[in-house]
Order: C-alpha cells, then structure tokens, then sequence
C-alpha cells in the first residue's frame, strides 16, 4: 500500500527520504526552542522536482525545509503512516510555538504582577476543580441536596467560586478579573473559554457538601504546590485551546512550564516531588469529607 501511496503522488523513495529528514529535523529544533521562522532548515544537497518544491518544501540561500503550512497533513494524505504521523506532530508543533509565546509572556507578567499570577492560578483551579464532577459518591451528591444532573450542570460554575475561595488567603480575585483574562486569550483562541458566572444556591449547597472551608483552610498550608498546581491546569487549558493533541507536543511543553515557569515561581523542582506532596494532601482531605476521591481531583494535568 505504501507503494501505491509513493506511485499515486509521484514520490521516489529519495523524496519521501528527504520529507521525513526535514520533517524530524523541524521538529528537532522546535522542542530545543528554534523559533518557527528558523526552525527545520539544512543545507540544500541536491535538486528536487516542482511538486516538492510546490508548497511543501521551502528554499532560501542554499537552505531548504519542510514548510510548516497549515495543510501540510492534508498535502500528504496519501503518504505512508511514518510521514502522516511526523506530518501531524509538525502542526501539533506551530501550536506548541504558540503556547511558548504565552508562557514567555507569563514569565515577564508574574515579575511585573503578583495579582496577575493569582489570577492565572485561580483560572487553572478552577479547570482541576471541575473534576469534581466526576469524582464525587452520589450519596455526597444526594446530600447535598442536587440531583446528579444539577451537581454536573453547577460545577463548572462551582469551581470557580472554590477557587477563588482557596486563592483569597494569598490574593483577593474578583470574577470579573478572571473574566478579563478569558477574554484576553479567548482572542487567540478557536475553543473559547467559558466566562465565570455568579454565585447560585446550588453552588452553595455543593460548598457545604464538600465541607469547603475546612477543606480551603486545609489547602492554604500548601502554596507552593497549590500554585503549581495553578499554572500546569492553566497552560493545561491553553494546550486544550490551542488543539495540541500529540504526547510529544505536550511533553515539550510540560518541559517549558517547569523550566521557565514553576522553578521561578515556587520551590517545587520535578513532578515526582509534587506527586508526593499531592498524595499526602489527599490523605489530609480524606480525613475532612468523604465521598470525594481526592486522588482524581487535586492532580497533575498531564498525569
């Protein structure tokens, strides 16, 4: 099949050689933090026909590369497995770029604006906290007073309002202020974020079941992690945004956020450290409510 896929768009096995060279090479230089407009660019060895140089190969001074076009995989479609998938990562790749943007500019903005760190902390609490639509017993549920329905129709809402309520030790934040964010990177983004909403009587009813206070006070002893935990769901959130779906892409920027974000902001060095500290959290939770399974909830984005 791989034959007949090289024969139908006129592909010698040099030329499919060469695409996944400069595709892998691409790819190579945008983990190591090559910017888009260097990345992926070698010596150009030899001649190459027009339905290469069509589009899907660029030249300039003696250099050539795969171009990084929005419809590269569509150009491809018909090639092998190999190249498809290097193809895809190579777009997954334009959109990690993005995400290196906004974690850059995160960077220069905690060091002008601890308020705005909150905010980001906040907004990433409140995507980790939505687990708890899935991670409760449904006799916690039923206590509360909801039906299961209400409790996963307010959560989004709940969420929110819980983490505000965990962050308000260290920083008072209005909703109108994570709102303001969202609607900043809603601008940029294809999935839009959903604006936080008011309070409700279910979202209070489903505080009291989670026995927040007590919960929220237990947390506030854990800023470091609770603030780690902040920043991952939110780039966690810009990932999801931006469409990034390959393990790699992610891995790279899972990388970027510990190197240029978490070491700077809190003293927590590596996962396997946070992980151990999120187990011991968990054990104290445990001990406040029941019917919540904590592990599910207080997590790693990308566990």
């Amino acid at each position: 099949m791989d034959t007949a896929n090289r024969q139908s768009l006129s592909l010698s096995d040099e030329q499919i050689n060469l695409l996944k060279k400069l595709m892998k090479r691409f790819i190579s230089d945008v983990k190591e933090g090559v910017t888009i407009s260097d990345a992926g660019w070698i010596v150009n060895e030899g001649r190459y026909d027009r339905k290469l140089m069509c589009g899907i190969i660029e030249r300039k001074q003696g250099m050539l590369r795969i171009s990084p076009r929005k419809d590269l995989l569509l150009a491809l479609h018909k090639s092998d497995k190999e190249t498809k998938w290097l193809a895809g990562l190579c777009l997954d790749m334009l959109k990690v770029s993005e995400v290196r943007k906004i974690i850059f500019e995160l960077v220069k903005k905690f060091e002008e604006n601890v308020r705005f760190k909150w905010i980001v902390v906040a907004i990433g609490l409140s995507q980790m906290l939505k687990e708890l639509s899935t991670h409760v017993t449904t006799e916690l549920v039923f206590n509360a007073g909801l039906s299961a329905i209400d409790w996963h129709k307010e959560i989004s809402t709940a969420s929110t309002q819980l983490a505000l309520q965990l962050v308000s030790t260290w920083c008072d934040i209005k909703p109108e202020e994570l709102n303001k964010l969202e609607e900043s990177l809603n601008n940029n983004f294809s999935y839009k974020i959903p604006y936080t909403q008011g309070k409700s009587d279910n979202v209070e009813k489903i505080k009291r079941a989670l026995k927040w206070d007590k919960v929220a006070q237990s947390l506030n002893k854990e800023e470091e992690v609770i603030t780690a935990l902040g920043i991952l769901w939110f780039i966690d959130l810009c990932l999801t945004s931006k469409g990034i779906e390959y393990p790699e892409s992610i891995s790279v920027v899972n990388e970027d956020t510990w190197k240029l974000l978490i070491s700077k902001t809190v003293r927590l060095q590596s996962e396997r450290e946070i992980v151990k500290r999120i187990k011991e959290i968990c054990n104290k939770l445990r001990r406040i409510v029941e019917g919540v399974c904590w592990e599910g909830v207080i997590c790693l984005p990308w566990g």
